[in-house]
């Protein structure tokens, strides 16, 4: 009777032990876009105006896994402005003049960003998670508006559940092939040159 009652006791312990593993912590993410551009002049001395929207419901991206669901991951409240930076600072190396908002340009980019979705899975011994994001991109020139929409996925596996060093790492990673597509887009590019 005894010893039954220690290994239920031992088996309670096991499983609080295996549960609180199991809690995981919200965690927020910075976004620090980085796009690699070689300098040029392509865009001709072009005066462009630049805006950057966040057009998500919220910024919560995901949950982390584990039984519980308010282990939520986010990212900082204006990834717009760090969106904007980024992207400013590439046309600037390709060879645009940057527009004030409201003056008047030859062209302008409206970047949207859609959706940046996390999804964590526990597989075997193995936490999974992928990242998506999209984001629409709208170039104005001429009265005439050219639109695409950008989506990429990078999926990838962890021995134990990411650290908000690797999440930040994952996440901003798939930004920065979404934003590099952009920029290469020939569609968006064939649009920016129509005013040269």
């Amino acid at each position: 009777m005894h010893n039954d009652r220690v290994m239920r006791s031992l088996i309670s312990l096991a499983l609080l032990l295996v549960c609180g593993a199991c809690a995981l912590s919200p965690q927020s993410i910075k976004i620090i876009p980085l796009v690699e551009v070689q300098r040029s002049t392509a865009g001709n001395n072009t005066w462009l105006a630049i805006e950057v929207k966040d057009n998500r419901e919220s910024n919560v991206i995901g949950a982390r896994g584990g039984i519980y669901e308010t282990a939520t991951i986010t990212t900082d409240d204006n990834i717009a402005a760090a969106l904007q930076s980024e992207i400013t600072r590439v046309y600037r190396e390709l060879g645009y003049q940057i527009a004030e908002p409201g003056a008047a340009t030859d062209a302008r980019l409206t970047l949207g960003v859609q959706d940046i979705a996390y999804a964590a899975r526990q597989n075997n011994l193995l936490w999974n998670v992928e990242v998506t994001v999209t984001i629409r991109a709208d170039v104005e020139t001429g009265g005439r508006v050219t639109s695409n929409t950008i989506e990429d996925r990078l999926s990838k596996d962890f021995p134990n559940p990411p650290t908000p060093a690797q999440n930040g790492n994952l996440v901003n990673d798939v930004i920065n092939r979404v934003l590099q597509r952009i920029v290469e887009d020939e569609t968006l590019r064939g649009a920016l040159r129509r005013n040269q």
